[in-house]
């Protein structure tokens, strides 16, 4: 193609390039939405890449259309290639089955990646390349891993639609849903004309409705988690359409010199990525930060209250024995009060070499019956209820033991139990129930509280995790940790709505 001036590369920009330099400007803003989420979302991630991806994809063929060099065609290819992987991973991500599921993340990503490496090596003058990166190969060649992708996805969806009964969930996933269809019939009518067939293309249109549709949804119903500020989403808008006018001002500018256009590209892009690099180290430091300072308030708000009671019997003791002392009194029968100190300085080291040996989760096993366990830490318990919440029991575990270390079970027993009250500031009913199941003690603690959706759920166990900014006790983790050390599991059920339900297993064999 012969290179084209200033004025002749604008008069070439039809309807189907404004859409798709209007879709490089939204794939840019909701990245950067999606960033500033990083610390608190696992959808951010995924959905920043995404949209990253889908922003070159749409700036090369803009490019390639104002300038011809094939080498903008290759590009685009490399990158398409990639959409699918990340579009899988990003809907993993949403139903909560990043874990249970990370082989078909992987599955597509090693399929699609192979082609994008194949598409790529066109840059480096492979003439099986460049005929992989034509489009009617390239349709060809990820036609069967696309049509894969669908049906699993439209499963995931299906599955997940089953399993939600939250009016906002189910409102969340349905503009998900919406999104991604959109976009995937658009992509869908590409990959056809590319192949041959008489279509339509709606690929930057599609694209373009996805992006908003994903904004409506974490604008208005919390798609990371809770709701984003307006102010969020118009600065992302505002940078996303700078960054935008800047890539196509070099087009327009430089389309006719490659030197001149690759120095500005890089220039521009060198300008972006320190941004986004810079807001996702803030934002991984700021989470870090409040990781650490949570953990230390809650474990030492539990030592501070396990540490009181002995620290005040010791002091009144030392006291009435210096008043003793001062008013001149023989202090020959102070033996009781003597003996007090020194057990509840006993008392304060057995405290601490508890939490020593709590830290190491190191068992001390003895058998115990599980009911009788539980009936004490709840007689505790009770005492401790907020007014508006009620403590019910379901105990039918009587007369089974396990070997178990009873200060840790404790301490796992009253988190769980001191959380479903955290999680219920309007009041509820946390149910404590034990079972004998499949040669296992089943602990259950149930509460009626605020729930939490997939995404929270499928991350609930990971370190530092918590839904409130305070609490008590050691966490999730700790609980999961106590199980395990035990030879049992531990594991969690809970809605947006409805509550949540915590189980710990502890095998009876062994007794």
């Amino acid at each position: 193609m012969v290179p084209l001036g200033s004025v002749e590369r604008l008069a070439t920009i039809d309807t189907h390039e404004w859409i798709t330099i209007a879709s490089c400007a939204g794939h840019l803003s909701l990245a950067t939405i999606a960033l500033r989420r990083l610390s608190k979302s696992p959808l951010a991630l995924p959905l920043a890449l995404l949209c990253l991806d889908l922003f070159v994809i749409s700036a090369a063929d803009v490019a390639f259309h104002l300038t011809g060099a094939q080498q903008w065609q290759w590009l685009d290819v490399s990158c398409a290639s990639l959409m699918v992987p990340l579009a899988v991973r990003f809907v993993l991500a949403f139903v909560g089955r990043s874990r249970a599921l990370a082989w078909m993340s992987r599955a597509f990503a090693l399929y699609f990646g192979l082609i994008a490496l194949g598409c790529a090596a066109a840059f480096l003058g492979f003439d099986w390349a460049r005929t992989l990166a034509s489009p009617e190969i390239f349709a060809r060649v990820v036609a069967p891993g696309a049509v894969a992708a669908i049906v699993a996805l439209g499963y995931l969806f299906v599955s997940h639609l089953g399993a939600t009964h939250s009016p906002l969930e189910r409102a969340r996933t349905w503009l998900v849903i919406s999104g991604i269809a959109v976009g995937t019939a658009g992509n869908t009518c590409d990959l056809l004309a590319n192949a041959g067939f008489d279509v339509y293309r709606l690929g930057p249109s599609s694209l373009l409705i996805t992006t908003l549709v994903l904004t409506v949804a974490a604008l208005r119903v919390g798609l990371f988690e809770r709701r984003i500020s307006w102010l969020i989403a118009a600065n992302g808008l505002m940078l996303g359409g700078l960054q935008v006018t800047g890539y196509f001002a070099v087009f327009y500018l430089f389309g006719g010199n490659t030197a001149l256009l690759t120095i500005g590209i890089g220039a521009l892009t060198l300008a972006l990525v320190p941004a986004l690099v810079a807001m996702t180290r803030a934002a991984a430091v700021r989470r870090q930060r409040l990781e650490y300072h949570a953990t230390l308030g809650r474990f030492s708000a539990q030592m501070a209250h396990d540490l009181r009671n002995p620290l005040a019997a010791i002091k009144g003791a030392a006291q009435y024995l210096k008043e003793e002392q001062a008013r001149g009194n023989p202090l020959a029968d102070a033996g009781d009060f003597l003996t007090l100190i020194v057990d509840q300085a006993d008392r304060l080291d057995r405290v601490v070499a508890g939490y020593q040996r709590i830290g190491r989760i190191e068992t001390a096993l003895a058998p115990i019956e599980l009911d009788a366990m539980v009936g004490q830490v709840l007689g505790g318990q009770a005492l401790a209820a907020p007014p508006q919440i009620t403590l019910e029991r379901k105990l039918g575990a009587l007369g089974s033991k396990c070997q178990a270390d009873p200060d840790l079970l404790s301490a796992a027993l009253e988190n769980l139990v001191r959380n479903a009250f955290e999680a219920m500031p309007k009041g509820g009913v946390v149910t404590v129930q034990t079972e004998v199941e499949d040669g296992f003690l089943r602990l259950a603690v149930t509460d009626t509280g605020k729930g939490m959706d997939p995404r929270l759920v499928e991350r609930a166990f990971a370190d530092f995790f918590t839904t409130k900014t305070t609490g008590s006790g050691l966490g999730l983790p700790f609980v999961r940790r106590v199980a395990e050390a035990h030879g049992g599991d531990a594991s969690l059920k809970s809605e947006e709505g409805k509550g949540t339900t915590v189980c710990v297993r502890i095998p009876i064999s062994g007794v």
